[in-house]
C-alpha cells in the first residue's frame, strides 16, 4: 500500500527542451509568496540561489546562461514573481515541466503570456509535457551536475521511481534493468560485474573490479553493498573503466546509489509486502520541514521471512543454535539531515544503521527417495535431482547456519561556493559487526552415500567473525559558474581496517539419528588484520570548444596498499601434537580456535591513470562521442599460490585496463531516446 506520496521532484519529460551537454540544476523551498532576496550576479549563480529558496528544481542549459547577469530582487513574492525578475533583460523565460520542475529556455515571441515583467511563464509547458513523457534524469555520475542523456559516458541511470515500478527492491534486481550488468549472489555479500570485468575474491583481503558508492562514500566490502537500497533518489550504473574521478577498484564500471534528500515539504509514504513462508518486506518513510532552512528524513525498511528448508530428522542442535531453516531478518533504518545556510552553502548529516540476521549460507542433502520416475534411494547433494517437495526435505544438520551481523554507517556532506569555486567535501565513518557467523554444509555429509563414485561422510561448518571500520575522506573543487572551462579536481583518503577469525571444523556424521560433533579435525583456521589504504589526487576539465564541440581531460595519481598484520593461518602439514588453540592447549577443538603459522602478507602500487575524450553535437538532441580511459586495480596476495599451503602468502601485481569507446545518444522521436556504444578493452 502506499499512503500520501508527494512532492516528489524527481525531474520529468521535455527532452527537447533540454539540447546541449551543460544541464544545471537548483533547488530549494516551496513556490509560494515569502520575502526573497537575491542579489545582481552571475545568472547561473542567481538561479541556484533562486532554486534554494524557492523549493523549485530549475534546469537550464549553460550556454543560454554563460556571460549574462541577473536583476536584483528583495522582496516578498512569489516564485514565479521572483524568476521573472531574475531574467529581465536577459532574452530568456521559463517554462513548468511539472509542479516541481522549471526549465529555462529562450524567448519565443509568438509564446508569450503578457506580463509586466519582461520575462513571463509560458502556459503550454505542463500540456507539452503531458504528451512526451519522457524522464530526464540528473546524474553526478563525472562529479557534477549534469543530465544523463548529455553525459558522454556509457551510463544507465533510474530513477526511485522507476525502481519502484520495475519491482527493483535489492541491489542483487539492478541486473534485471541495466544491461551488461550481472549481481550475484554470495550470501549476503554482492559479486558485481559489468562488461564481463569481475573478481571472485570477495573475502577480507581482496579488492573489486567495480566500484560501489553510495552518496559519495565509497563501499569496499561486497557485504556492505546491499545495505542502503531503500528510499533512493536514483541509481547510476556507469560502465568501463572510471580510474579519473573514482581511482582504484573501478576497472569496470561504478554503481552510484543516491539516497533521498530531506526536502522542504512535508511527506510521508509507506509500502508492505506479504507472501508465503510468513514473508513480511515493507519501508516506510517520514520528511519533516522543521524551518525554511532545516529538514529531515526518516527511512526504513525491513525484509522478514521464515525458513522453507524442513530438516526430516529433527532439531537438536549441537552447537546450540537452533537449525537453519533458511530464514531471513534484515532491518535497517536510515535518518538524514540537512541544514542550507546562507546563499551558497548546506550540510547534510546522514545515519544509517541496521541489523542482518537469519541463516546464512545453506548447502544441505536432500532427500531423493521418492522422487518420481527415480530410482535414486538416500540422501544426495545433486543439484539435478532437486525437484518436487523433496528439494526442501534436507538432511538433519548438527550445527545450523546463521547471521548476527550490526552495523553503524555515519556520513556528511559540505558544499559551499567560495566566488567562483565550489566546495564539496565528503566524510564518513562506517562499522560493520559480524559476530557469531556459523556457515555449515554437507561436505556432503550426513548418511555415507556416493555421488559420482566419490563416498562422501562428513560435515563441515565454519564459525566466521569480523569487525569492519572504513575512514573515507574526499575533499572536490569545482567551477561555481557555467562556461566554456568546467573542471572539477580533488584529493581522496580512504582507510580500512577488518579484523576477523574464521574457525572451520570437518566433523564426522555417520551416527543416525544423532550425528556426532566429535571427532572434530580444523580445516582453515584464520586470525588475521587486513588494511586497505587509497590516497588519490585527481582532476578532470570539460573545455566547450564551441557549442557543438567539447573536449575531456582527466587524470589521477593512486597510491594504493592492502597488508595482512598480526596473521596467523592453521592450513596444511598439521604439527605434531596437532595445532594449539588460543590458551595453547593441544590439539585444538570446538569451540576454540586454532593457532597457526604468520601468514602476513603486502602488496602496494603507486599509478597514473587518465581519460582523454571528445563529444560533438551533431543536432539540438542528438550527440556522438569517444574517449579512451584506463584503469586499474591494486594488487594481492593469494593465501594458497602454486607452491602450496606450506609456502607464505604469494603476491600478485595490479591489475591495468585500457578502453576505447565510441557511443551515441539521441532523440529518434518526441518518445524515443536511443544509445549505443562501442568499445573495445
Amino acid at each position: 500500500m502506499s499512503v500520501n506520496r508527494g512532492g516528489i521532484t524527481t525531474i520529468l519529460g521535455a527532452a527537447f527542451w533540454l539540447f546541449q551537454a551543460d544541464v544545471c540544476v537548483a533547488e530549494g523551498a516551496q513556490n509560494s509568496g515569502q520575502l526573497i532576496q537575491i542579489s545582481a550576479q552571475p545568472l547561473s549563480r542567481a538561479l541556484q540561489a533562486f532554486g534554494r529558496v524557492s523549493g523549485l528544481q530549475v534546469v537550464y542549459r549553460s550556454e543560454l546562461v554563460r556571460g549574462m547577469r541577473s536583476a536584483t530582487v528583495a522582496d516578498s513574492v512569489t516564485a514565479d514573481e521572483a524568476l521573472a525578475r531574475l531574467l529581465t533583460g536577459t532574452g530568456l523565460t521559463y517554462r513548468y515541466l511539472d509542479n516541481n520542475t522549471i526549465t529555462i529556455v529562450p524567448l519565443p515571441r509568438d509564446a508569450l503570456v503578457a506580463g509586466n515583467s519582461g520575462a513571463s511563464r509560458l502556459e503550454d509547458g505542463w500540456q507539452s509535457f503531458q504528451k512526451i513523457q519522457l524522464e530526464e534524469v540528473i546524474v553526478t555520475a563525472q562529479k557534477t551536475t549534469e543530465v544523463a542523456s548529455k553525459t558522454p559516458l556509457a551510463l544507465s541511470v533510474y530513477s526511485g521511481r522507476a525502481l519502484r515500478e520495475q519491482g527493483i527492491s535489492s541491489v542483487f534486481d539492478l541486473q534485471e534493468l541495466a544491461p551488461s550488468v550481472y549481481i550475484g549472489r554470495a550470501g549476503t555479500s554482492v559479486n558485481l560485474a559489468i562488461r564481463g570485468v569481475t573478481t571472485t575474491d570477495i573475502t577480507t583481503k581482496g579488492d573489486q573490479n567495480i566500484a560501489f558508492t553510495v552518496d559519495s562514500i565509497p563501499l569496499g566490502r561486497p557485504i556492505q553493498m546491499g545495505l542502503a537500497f531503500f528510499d533512493l533518489e536514483r541509481v547510476e550504473v556507469l560502465r568501463g573503466p572510471q580510474g579519473t574521478l573514482y581511482g582504484k577498484s573501478s576497472t569496470g564500471g561504478v554503481i552510484n546509489l543516491i539516497t533521498n534528500k530531506p526536502k522542504d515539504q512535508f511527506e510521508a509514504s509507506a509500502d508492505l509486502e506479504v507472501g508465503s513462508y510468513n514473508a513480511r518486506r515493507g519501508d516506510a518513510m517520514v520528511n519533516l520541514p522543521v524551518s525554511n532552512s532545516f529538514a529531515v528524513r526518516l527511512a526504513g525498511n525491513f525484509n522478514v521471512r521464515d525458513g522453507y528448508l524442513d530438516p526430516v530428522l529433527g532439531n537438536n542442535p549441537i552447537v546450540g543454535k537452533p537449525e537453519s531453516r533458511s530464514d531471513q531478518d534484515d532491518k535497517t533504518g536510515r535518518l538524514t539531515a540537512l541544514w542550507k545556510f546562507g546563499d551558497t552553502g548546506s550540510l547534510t548529516l546522514t545515519a544509517l544503521m541496521g541489523t542482518l540476521g537469519g541463516a546464512a549460507s545453506v548447502n544441505a542433502l536432500v532427500d531423493v527417495s521418492n522422487l518420481v520416475g527415480s530410482t535414486a534411494t538416500g540422501w544426495t547433494a545433486d543439484a539435478k535431482v532437486r525437484n518436487g517437495s523433496a528439494r526442501d526435505r534436507v538432511y538433519f544438520n548438527p550445527y545450523g547456519s546463521f547471521i548476527n551481523d550490526h552495523f553503524h554507517n555515519y556520513n556528511a556532506e559540505l558544499n559551499m561556493d567560495f566566488g567562483a569555486v565550489h566546495m564539496t567535501y565528503d566524510v564518513a565513518r562506517l562499522t560493520h559487526v559480524g559476530q557469531d557467523n556459523l556457515s555449515s554444509a554437507n561436505n556432503p555429509a550426513g548418511r555415507p552415500i556416493s555421488v559420482a563414485g566419490t563416498t562422501y561422510d562428513s560435515y563441515q561448518w565454519v564459525d566466521r567473525r569480523y569487525d569492519i571500520t572504513v575512514d573515507s575522506h574526499e575533499l572536490r573543487f569545482s567551477n561555481a559558474e557555467q562556461g566554456r572551462l568546467e573542471w572539477v579536481a580533488g584529493v581522496n583518503y580512504f582507510w580500512e581496517v577488518i579484523d576477523q577469525t574464521d574457525a572451520q571444523w570437518n566433523v564426522a556424521t555417520s551416527v543416525i539419528p544423532a550425528p556426532s560433533a566429535m571427532p572434530a579435525t580444523p580445516g582453515n583456521h584464520i586470525i588475521s588484520t587486513n588494511q586497505h589504504r587509497s590516497n588519490g589526487v585527481f582532476g578532470q576539465a570539460n573545455i566547450h570548444v564551441t557549442n557543438a564541440w567539447t573536449l575531456t581531460f582527466g587524470a589521477r595519481h593512486s597510491t594504493d596498499s592492502v597488508a595482512r598484520v598480526n596473521t596467523t593461518f592453521a592450513s596444511g602439514p598439521v604439527p605434531a601434537g596437532g595445532w594449539p588453540d588460543v590458551n595453547g592447549n593441544r590439539p585444538c577443538a570446538p569451540p576454540n580456535l586454532c593457532v597457526g603459522a604468520p601468514r602476513n602478507g603486502l602488496q602496494e602500487a603507486n599509478k597514473v591513470t587518465w581519460r582523454a575524450g571528445a563529444d560533438y553535437l551533431l543536432s539540438e538532441n542528438q550527440m556522438i562521442y569517444a574517449s579512451v580511459a584506463t584503469g586499474y586495480k591494486a594488487g594481492g596476495f593469494n593465501d594458497f599460490g602454486p607452491l602450496g599451503p606450506a609456502v607464505g602468502s604469494e603476491p600478485y601485481v595490479p591489475e591495468d585496463m585500457i578502453a576505447y569507446e565510441a557511443g551515441y545518444k539521441g532523440q529518434l522521436l518526441p518518445n524515443l531516446r536511443y544509445t549505443t556504444a562501442l568499445f573495445y578493452y
